[in-house]
């Protein structure tokens, strides 16, 4: 499957203040979501962030709150480890007809998986993005990132996802993204 740009929405799982200092990549994780936040934005694809109980967990963090600013996002508090679970999340991605998904997130064993498991169970195609996913313990990540990818979710990064988003050498954002992004 070939990610298309109409077809999708990004959607940035639990990235917050309390949870992602104890996340192994997390520098990597907080780096390239707020790359994807850039590529999605300048490419009108629709952003979704959610937050796991942020009464305890804290509100997202607040270098990816503040690059949202002035963006077109919605916003998902949640209890339920999968975002699916949530009435508020499967209403706002219904509203948006996408049934591409690219995930960015926190923790690739728990909120992740359980998101992706739902959201392949509901017939809409998964697009991982390395590095921008991860756990408090990398062997907890990689056994989640292995399920995922025995139920053949796409794993990509920022590099193939550009590519196949612009498709093209002529496309007006392409010299933008080949000189901040690919290297």
């Amino acid at each position: 499957m070939r990610i298309k740009t109409e077809e999708c929405c990004l959607l940035l799982i639990d990235i917050q203040e309390k949870l992602i200092p104890l996340i192994n990549n997390n520098d990597d994780i907080v780096s390239n979501s707020l790359n994807l936040i850039d590529i999605a934005s300048s490419l009108k694809i629709p952003i979704i962030l959610t937050e796991q109980y942020p009464k305890g967990l804290g509100n997202t963090k607040k270098i990816i709150k503040d690059s949202l600013i002035g963006k077109d996002f919605f916003m998902i508090q949640k209890t339920s480890f999968s975002c699916f679970d949530s009435t508020d999340f499967k209403k706002q991605l219904s509203s948006l007809g996408k049934k591409q998904i690219i995930i960015a997130g926190i923790e690739s064993h728990i909120c992740v998986m359980q998101t992706v498991l739902d959201l392949q169970a509901n017939g809409y195609e998964i697009f991982l993005v390395e590095k921008a996913i991860g756990s408090r313990k990398n062997s907890d990540h990689i056994l989640g990132l292995n399920r995922m990818m025995n139920l053949k979710v796409c794993l990509t990064n920022i590099e193939m996802l550009i590519f196949e988003l612009v498709r093209d050498s002529k496309h007006t954002l392409f010299k933008y993204f080949s000189k901040k992004y690919i290297k």
